[in-house]
């Protein structure tokens, strides 16, 4: 398996963006989209550990990270527009 952020593949940037009606993309979209996905989901994850210390528990649960969602804002790109993103 492949470290890091690399593991998400051009085909599944693509179909996601196709989901979300975008009809055309950049060849730099897919490193771009990366990096984001890659911030998201590392904060997401650091949330989602301070439900599971609080609970006193070792295994983080589905619902914790649930929750860690559900307390974020919604729009993803406001809270990368905040962020300086240095990768």
């Amino acid at each position: 398996m492949k470290r890091g952020h690399s593991c998400i593949s051009n085909q599944s940037i693509r179909r996601l963006a196709r989901r979300a009606r975008v009809k055309r993309m950049s060849a730099l979209i897919y490193q771009q989209t990366r990096a984001v996905l890659k911030f998201f989901v590392r904060n997401l994850v650091q949330d989602a550990l301070k439900y599971t210390e609080h609970a006193n528990r070792k295994t983080m649960s589905t619902m914790d990270a649930i929750y860690a969602k559900a307390s974020r804002p919604h729009p993803l790109w406001v809270r990368c527009m905040r962020t300086s993103l240095v990768f």
